[in-house]
């Protein structure tokens, strides 16, 4: 067997799913030892024919990949795995295990490396663990907990700013896992935590600590803190709204009294006193909103600034009119159309007037939520049809295909809906021909039609009027029923 060609028929044997008797599989191990090969004696590890009097030869290798492969093994006994595991003295080997292993295997090794973290954390593993997918989130977690605390660790931004995502969703571990930044690497971290959305202003405090307040106090672990590092943390904390009054404070504190002047002076080209001026700002909108109590106050208001906490006082106002509202409603989509729509949705049961108001803004709402703020589908879209068909209105804000698309292929031919079509969009559609030319298109266009010759009948149009309809129809404004209409006067 010591030919390549014999060789090669061992490795082909084993990876060939036929079983493989003991003392065959005994004769493949002096084969490997033999021929210093680790790639097959790993292989030989995780096989699930290999005899149990081999098992001690193997976990004898020094080999990094022969034990990983053997503690890979998805048929160890439970006791077994958990001493190897535990006892296991190199964490290379066991991040070796993480790198190749499968998420069903990983379910059941989860628990066994978080106590292995716990007890023995090393920076070899828990850069392994943070980096596979198939570990489960408390893995990733105690990962990041072991990281901030080393030295010299070195994760991708990208790596370990999608970990934290889970983590910052609950207060408890954002804490826990700050209470530990105390490295190079948890500064880091926790500039990072300062730009998300979802962390509650007691979480910024203490990450503000850990990071901005270290820099600028001269207290870190990273003597060499970039000042684009520290401009970029406090930018993203300043994009959150809503921070609390000490938070500022804090920031303030630092640019006065921080010993890094490197550091003072990257927080101060920041312009957060400018921010904190806009939070007061806020604060008095707020309270203006608070305050207000007629349409005229409510409007001056709408005048003085934005923030959606107070636009949603002001919708919510007592005796003030529905075009007062529409304009709560047209100036909170204007700034923020995606929490006004979820905002109006919460409401439920708004009129069919305050839902155009916020269409009107946001149109492409009409194509992802199907018209759904209307109380109705169809009467929606008229509403929008005579919105949009309005010769006064200089700037189009809806994708007439989309308006013309869901009316025509949601109704029977001869629905009224047809009527209200504007025929300036028919003729607007018509002139691009690949809209009518497949698909979708062609139904919509044989139901204009088919409606269209409906109506025409309807209308009691005689043939001579007929003839006449398309020199009419050349550039009119008004509705499919009003052309109609006007053809039979005429």
């Amino acid at each position: 067997m010591g030919s390549d060609s014999s060789f090669s028929v061992v490795k082909s044997s084993l990876y060939s799913g036929v079983t493989v008797p003991g003392d065959v599989m005994a004769s493949y191990w002096k084969l490997a030892v033999a021929r210093k090969d680790s790639g097959l004696m790993a292989l030989i590890a995780s096989h699930s024919d290999t005899p149990v009097d081999l098992y001690d030869k193997i976990l004898a290798r020094p080999e990094i990949a022969v034990r990983a492969s053997f503690l890979s093994r998805v048929d160890l006994p439970r006791k077994k795995f958990e001493e190897l595991i535990l006892g296991e003295e190199r964490s290379s080997v066991l991040a070796q295990v993480v790198s190749q292993s499968n998420t069903s295997f990983s379910k059941k090794i989860n628990g066994f490396f978080i106590k292995f973290l716990g007890e023995k954390p090393t920076k070899v593993l828990a850069e392994a663990l943070l980096k596979s997918d198939n570990v489960s989130e408390d893995c990733h977690f105690e990962a990041l907990r072991a990281l901030v605390k080393l030295p010299n660790t070195d994760v991708s931004t990208e790596l370990f700013v999608e970990r934290l995502a889970s983590v910052v969703k609950a207060e408890e571990k954002s804490l826990k896992l700050l209470s530990e930044c105390s490295s190079s690497f948890g500064e880091q971290v926790a500039a990072t935590l300062l730009s998300s959305h979802d962390i509650s202003n007691k979480v910024r405090v203490v990450a503000l600590d850990k990071s901005l307040g270290k820099w600028a106090m001269g207290n870190s672990n990273d003597s060499n803190i970039s000042p684009t590092v520290v401009r970029f943390s406090l930018l993203g904390l300043l994009r959150n709204e809503g921070l609390s009054d000490e938070i500022i404070d804090l920031v303030d504190h630092y640019a006065n009294t921080g010993s890094n002047n490197i550091v003072v002076s990257a927080i101060k080209n920041t312009d957060y006193l400018n921010y904190k001026n806009k939070v007061s700002t806020l604060k008095d909108f707020v309270s203006n909103c608070e305050n207000a109590v007629t349409d005229d106050d409510v409007m001056s208001v709408l005048g003085s600034g934005f923030e959606k906490s107070g636009l949603e006082i002001l919708y919510r106002k007592d005796g003030i009119s529905a075009t007062t509202r529409c304009a709560v409603v047209t100036a909170y989509a204007s700034v923020d159309e995606d929490n006004c729509y979820k905002f109006l949705k919460s409401l439920g049961g708004i009129s069919d007037e305050i839902a155009l108001a916020f269409y009107s803004i946001a149109p492409h709402f009409t194509r992802e939520d199907g018209f759904s703020l209307f109380s109705d589908k169809f009467e929606g879209i008229k509403l929008c049809f005579k919105l949009e068909g309005d010769p006064n209105r200089e700037v189009s804000f809806f994708n007439h295909w989309v308006l013309l698309e869901s009316a025509v292929l949601g109704a029977e031919v001869g629905d009224p809906l047809f009527g209200e079509i504007p025929w300036s969009f028919v003729e607007e559609i018509s002139s691009d021909g690949w809209r009518w030319g497949s698909g979708e298109g062609r139904d919509v266009a044989v139901k204009v039609f088919d409606s269209l010759v409906r109506m025409q009948g309807e209308e009691f149009i005689d043939d001579k009027s007929w003839e006449g309809f398309l020199v009419l129809a050349e550039g009119f404004k008004g509705t499919i029923k009003e052309l109609l209409y006007t053809c039979k006067v005429i």
